[in-house]
């Protein structure tokens, strides 16, 4: 998988290879106007016929010009549909969390969009940089060769200017490999740090740390203004050099070519050759120049494998379990671990009965959010296995993971453009019975009828309560009828009443899954069939309520 995100031939083979023709050839005929303008001009100098030789010239530049548009829209087509294959690739990478490096766990959400934007986008320029440079070199060979065939002194005096080009170019290069990986590291850095404030905006402002928290945002800022300052002072030293020994080197050539003529070496259509082709080199050295470009092509491409490698592949290899019945739900010594590498769940084992109505409790930061995201799938533990149904999940491919278990969470995304389209999300075309039912259980059809449009009312326009949007989202999940449903802290915003008849409508026959409500009201608890304690990343206790209507199976073993 990683050879085909970063190989342009496997992506967008027809465009890359037309780009590459096009440019080869566009370089083929501008190699050859130089010569073609010396012969004319010789010609004329001497009073031989000379139109054919202006019409291989109009025909070259006309070539030339011809192949740089054509290469130019070819290499944009082509690099645009790279960046999109390799979005892509990377998106379905991180969809799939086969590996432990989703939801913050190893990447942060700024640190993948970063990942995701910029350094796809500076990989896509690998092929254009690598023509450039192969192009460059092509002429710059030429165009020596053709200096020697026409004077070895202009080709002596090109060559010593090349060399202190060519020193300046290297110590660019070696100036900028680092700090570009660096300045990459800093932008996620700050940017995850701002949507960790966004989230804890409530608290920010309840507890009046808003400057505290703008000196952790920032703290970054200093080590991103250093590495931005050297990039920037690298190229300042690369632009004024260049400005001063590129004129110099064309000053030197016209005073050779001029020595050479007076000396009757070379003629008047000869220096003009040897001048143009001198340009040709000079030239060349721009598309050399592009070769520092590949610093940040190596860097993205090490970002996003290091992304892509958290996935092993081969691992979505087995089936889903086919059964019209409720799936246990088994947690085999499992372990996830933080951004700081801490342990948030920490080698938890249980069963969680087939069928079963379960609580999920304990304080803030005990891992419950984690324990819900891990179970659903979105979360991948960096040690351990979750089984639904004696099937790991990691196994099951996304498409039909996707149809086994549903993650409702405490604020559901407004996607779609209906109300009925967010219900039946993902689902395809559905009755208006079954969305009208699943809005019922959920205890929010009453609001809905009362919406101008009703089922067809614009996302856009809905103005919702907290609850009322919760209640949507658990009418979403149900619309699922998957196997496991896990709702994060989806009642929390519900009063009382209603919570206890949503809460039945989960439990209600006929739903036939296994159902795992992350929550921290006692009221819930008490309807469950078995509660799971966690603090600090450890299960401290599970009951199975006796008055309760439980399944027969009970909790086959906790650690």
């Amino acid at each position: 998988m990683k050879d085909a995100m970063t190989n342009p031939w496997r992506i967008a083979p027809i465009w890359t290879s037309v780009a590459v023709s096009a440019a080869v050839v566009g370089t083929a005929t501008s190699l050859a106007i130089p010569a073609l303008v010396g012969r004319t001009i010789t010609a004329f100098a001497q009073g031989r016929e000379s139109a054919q030789l202006i019409w291989l010239l109009i025909a070259a530049v006309a070539a030339t010009v011809t192949m740089g548009v054509l290469a130019a829209v070819a290499g944009g087509s082509g690099s645009a549909l790279i960046t999109a294959g390799i979005r892509r690739a990377l998106s379905r990478s991180i969809v799939r969390t086969e590996g432990p490096g989703v939801d913050g766990v190893r990447f942060g959400t700024s640190d993948l969009i970063t990942r995701l934007l910029l350094d796809s986008s500076a990989l896509s320029r690998a092929v254009p940089i690598a023509v450039s440079l192969i192009l460059s070199c092509a002429s710059l060979l030429v165009g020596m060769v053709m200096l020697l065939l026409i004077d070895w002194w202009l080709l002596v005096g090109v060559v010593a200017g090349l060399l202190l080009l060519t020193a300046m170019l290297r110590r660019y290069i070696d100036d900028t490999a680092g700090p570009i990986s660096t300045y990459r590291e800093s932008q996620a850095e700050i940017g995850q740090r701002l949507l960790d404030a966004q989230r804890g905006s409530a608290s920010i402002r309840a507890y009046g740390t808003w400057m505290r928290e703008l000196a952790r945002i920032v703290r970054p800022l200093p080590v991103l203004r250093a590495v931005g300052s050297r990039l920037w002072a690298a190229q300042g030293r690369m632009a004024w050099r260049s400005s001063i020994f590129v004129p110099s080197i064309q000053l030197s050539m016209v005073g050779l070519g001029c020595v050479s003529m007076a000396a009757g070496r070379i003629s008047v259509g000869q220096l003009v050759t040897a001048l143009a082709y001198s340009t040709v080199i000079l030239g060349a050295l721009d598309g050399v120049e592009a070769a520092a470009g590949l610093n940040l092509v190596k860097a993205g491409r090490s970002r996003i494998v290091e992304v892509v490698g958290s996935w092993t592949p081969g691992r979505v290899t087995g089936s889903p379990p086919s059964t019209d019945e409720p799936l246990e739900v088994v947690l085999d010594s499992v372990t996830v671990l933080g951004a700081d590498g801490g342990p948030i769940l920490d080698d938890i084992s249980l069963t969680i009965p087939a069928g079963a109505l379960v609580a999920v409790t304990g304080p803030a930061g005990s891992g419950r959010s984690t324990f819900a995201g891990m179970v659903a799938g979105t979360i991948v533990p960096a040690s351990g296995n979750v089984l639904i149904g004696g099937v790991p999940l990691v196994q099951i491919p996304a498409a039909a993971r996707a149809g086994l278990v549903v993650l409702g969470s405490s604020r559901p995304a407004l996607i779609g453009e209906t109300v009925a389209g967010l219900i039946g999300l993902g689902l395809g075309p559905l009755t208006a019975d079954v969305v009208a039912q699943n809005a019922r259980d959920a205890h929010i059809a009453d609001v809905i009828d009362a919406l101008p449009g009703g089922y067809l009312a614009r996302l856009d326009e809905l103005q919702l309560s907290g609850g009322e949007l919760q209640r949507l989202g658990i009418a979403q999940a149900m619309a699922r009828n998957s196997k496991v449903m896990v709702l994060d802290d989806a009642t929390s915003n519900l009063d009382a009443a209603t919570e206890r008849e949503v809460v039945g409508a989960l439990r209600a026959a006929g739903r036939g899954c296994t159902c795992i409500l992350v929550t921290n009201r006692p009221a819930v608890a008490r309807l469950a069939d078995v509660v799971i304690r966690l603090e600090a990343g450890h299960v401290v206790s599970s009951t199975t309520l006796s008055s309760s209507t439980a399944p027969s199976s009970t909790m086959a073993s906790m650690r």
